[in-house]
Protein backbone atom coordinates (compact mmCIF):
# COMPACT_ATOMS: atom_id res chain seq x y z
CA UNK A 1 0.00 0.00 0.00
CA UNK A 2 3.04 2.24 0.30
CA UNK A 3 3.33 4.65 -2.59
CA UNK A 4 -0.18 4.00 -3.88
CA UNK A 5 -2.61 6.85 -4.10
CA UNK A 6 -6.23 6.05 -3.45
CA UNK A 7 -8.62 8.16 -5.46
CA UNK A 8 -11.77 7.91 -3.41
CA UNK A 9 -13.70 5.87 -0.86
CA UNK A 10 -17.45 5.84 -1.54
CA UNK A 11 -19.66 4.40 1.20
CA UNK A 12 -22.77 2.73 -0.22
CA UNK A 13 -24.21 1.49 3.06
CA UNK A 14 -23.10 1.52 6.67
CA UNK A 15 -25.42 -0.02 9.22
CA UNK A 16 -25.27 -1.42 12.72
CA UNK A 17 -26.51 -4.99 13.11
CA UNK A 18 -27.77 -5.23 16.71
CA UNK A 19 -28.38 -8.98 16.51
CA UNK A 20 -24.73 -9.76 15.74
CA UNK A 21 -23.33 -6.64 17.43
CA UNK A 22 -21.31 -5.45 14.42
CA UNK A 23 -21.20 -2.69 11.83
CA UNK A 24 -21.65 -3.83 8.23
CA UNK A 25 -19.97 -1.51 5.73
CA UNK A 26 -20.46 -1.73 1.97
CA UNK A 27 -18.23 0.61 -0.03
CA UNK A 28 -16.44 1.20 -3.31
CA UNK A 29 -12.72 1.95 -3.37
CA UNK A 30 -12.04 3.70 -6.66
CA UNK A 31 -8.98 2.81 -8.70
CA UNK A 32 -7.65 0.01 -6.47
CA UNK A 33 -8.82 -3.18 -8.22
CA UNK A 34 -5.98 -5.71 -8.15
CA UNK A 35 -3.70 -3.50 -6.05
CA UNK A 36 -5.11 -3.87 -2.55
CA UNK A 37 -4.59 -6.81 -0.18
CA UNK A 38 -7.20 -7.77 2.41
CA UNK A 39 -5.04 -6.70 5.35
CA UNK A 40 -4.27 -3.36 3.71
CA UNK A 41 -7.96 -2.83 2.99
CA UNK A 42 -8.81 -3.47 6.66
CA UNK A 43 -6.18 -0.94 7.77
CA UNK A 44 -7.46 1.57 5.23
CA UNK A 45 -11.05 1.33 6.48
CA UNK A 46 -9.93 1.55 10.11
CA UNK A 47 -8.00 4.75 9.41
CA UNK A 48 -10.38 6.48 7.00
CA UNK A 49 -13.70 5.68 8.72
CA UNK A 50 -12.54 6.08 12.34
CA UNK A 51 -12.61 2.44 13.44
CA UNK A 52 -9.06 2.49 14.78
CA UNK A 53 -9.60 0.49 17.98
CA UNK A 54 -11.92 -2.10 16.45
CA UNK A 55 -11.45 -5.40 14.63
CA UNK A 56 -12.13 -4.90 10.90
CA UNK A 57 -12.79 -8.03 8.81
CA UNK A 58 -12.81 -7.75 5.00
CA UNK A 59 -15.50 -10.23 3.95
CA UNK A 60 -15.66 -9.57 0.23
CA UNK A 61 -13.39 -7.59 -2.11
CA UNK A 62 -14.77 -7.85 -5.62
CA UNK A 63 -13.60 -6.21 -8.80
CA UNK A 64 -15.31 -6.09 -12.18
CA UNK A 65 -13.80 -6.84 -15.55
CA UNK A 66 -12.75 -3.66 -17.31
CA UNK A 67 -13.17 -1.42 -14.25
CA UNK A 68 -10.67 -0.25 -11.69
CA UNK A 69 -13.17 0.05 -8.85
CA UNK A 70 -13.29 -2.44 -6.00
CA UNK A 71 -16.59 -3.28 -4.30
CA UNK A 72 -16.05 -4.22 -0.67
CA UNK A 73 -17.96 -5.60 2.29
CA UNK A 74 -16.47 -5.24 5.77
CA UNK A 75 -17.65 -6.42 9.18
CA UNK A 76 -16.45 -4.21 12.03
CA UNK A 77 -16.49 -5.72 15.52
CA UNK A 78 -15.80 -4.09 18.89
CA UNK A 79 -13.16 -6.71 19.72
CA UNK A 80 -11.54 -9.80 18.25
CA UNK A 81 -13.31 -12.14 20.69
CA UNK A 82 -16.73 -11.26 19.30
CA UNK A 83 -15.50 -11.86 15.76
CA UNK A 84 -14.00 -15.22 16.74
CA UNK A 85 -17.31 -16.39 18.19
CA UNK A 86 -19.25 -15.54 15.01
CA UNK A 87 -16.93 -16.15 12.06
CA UNK A 88 -15.29 -19.35 10.80
CA UNK A 89 -11.77 -20.00 12.09
CA UNK A 90 -10.11 -19.73 8.68
CA UNK A 91 -11.37 -16.16 8.15
CA UNK A 92 -9.72 -14.94 11.36
CA UNK A 93 -6.60 -17.00 10.64
CA UNK A 94 -6.12 -15.30 7.27
CA UNK A 95 -6.14 -11.90 8.93
CA UNK A 96 -3.95 -12.72 11.90
CA UNK A 97 -1.60 -15.17 10.19
CA UNK A 98 -2.17 -18.06 12.58
CA UNK A 99 -2.26 -21.69 11.49
CA UNK A 100 -5.57 -23.58 11.36
CA UNK A 101 -5.56 -27.35 11.61
CA UNK A 102 -8.12 -29.31 9.67
CA UNK A 103 -10.35 -31.73 11.53
CA UNK A 104 -8.48 -35.03 11.63
CA UNK A 105 -10.38 -38.22 12.37
CA UNK A 106 -9.24 -40.10 15.43
CA UNK A 107 -8.91 -43.87 15.56
CA UNK A 108 -12.02 -44.26 17.72
CA UNK A 109 -14.23 -42.14 15.45
CA UNK A 110 -16.17 -43.91 12.75
CA UNK A 111 -17.30 -42.21 9.61
CA UNK A 112 -20.04 -43.39 7.30
CA UNK A 113 -20.31 -47.12 7.22
CA UNK A 114 -22.37 -48.96 4.70
CA UNK A 115 -24.12 -51.99 5.87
Amino acid sequence: MDGMVMDELVVEEERFNPLLNRVELMCIIKGMNGMLKRQDAAKLIAERRGYAGRFVVPVNLRGEKGKRDLRCLFYIYEDEGTARSQLPRHVIARLTGEKVEKGVKKKGDKGKEGG
